[in-house]
């Protein structure tokens, strides 16, 4: 218990210091995201999880505003979903598999998994190189997230090359792969051409690796 207490200080005393910006959420969305935040922060305790404790804040703030196509209907009403929680299930799926890695692996692989959009979807003047600058992430934790950031206007030759490095790092591969699975779930809010193309490209470059 003293351990927990510890490490919930320690992780407490690096975000008081942090951009209040940076942290800021919307709390009256935060019951749509709580039970899957709230279970990886008991992961993130239970097992000390640095990286992973910041990145779960970070993710939450960084990605305030933003939301999923996808809705959630209570008492008749429907809310959309705030973007976070796409990465909140990533990271979930991940930690749910029990991957054979070591605790310092692990602590990069969910944190990357939290962040895995950050640099597609945030607007950092160095590109992202903020999470380890910054934010006092882990520097594996930005190179994963760099590895699984596309651009959209990448040729057909760039676009190989990308999976292909992705491939040959594990940690980026079991992040696009999650990230993967879980998109899969809201196909059914593309339109027919996204869908088509989704399974194209899940076909290329994902079936094979």
């Amino acid at each position: 218990m003293e351990e927990r207490i510890q490490f919930r200080d320690r992780i407490n005393s690096v975000l008081a210091n942090m951009e209040p910006d940076a942290l800021a959420y919307n709390e009256s969305e935060f019951w749509m995201i709580q039970s899957t935040f709230e279970y990886i922060e008991y992961y993130t305790i239970e097992n000390h999880l640095y990286n992973t404790a910041l990145a779960l804040r970070l993710a939450r703030g960084l990605h305030d505003g933003s939301h999923r196509k996808s809705t959630l209907i209570k008492n008749g009403e429907a809310y959309r979903l705030p973007y976070v929680i796409h990465c909140l299930m990533v990271c979930r799926m991940l930690a749910d598999l029990n991957i054979p890695i070591s605790t310092e692996e692990n602590d990069i692989l969910l944190a990357s998994a939290l962040c895995h959009d950050m640099i597609e979807d945030v607007e950092f003047p160095d590109h992202g190189e903020e999470l380890y600058t910054k934010f006092g992430l882990d520097r594996r934790v930005y190179e994963t997230v760099k590895l699984v950031s596309k651009r959209k206007d990448f040729t057909e030759e760039e676009e190989r090359a990308f999976f292909h490095n992705i491939e040959a790092n594990r940690l980026a591969l079991l992040v696009k792969l999650s990230d993967r699975c879980h998109n899969v779930e809201d196909l059914y809010n593309r339109s027919l051409w996204k869908i088509h193309e989704y399974i194209g490209e899940t076909r290329k470059f994902f079936l094979p690796m």
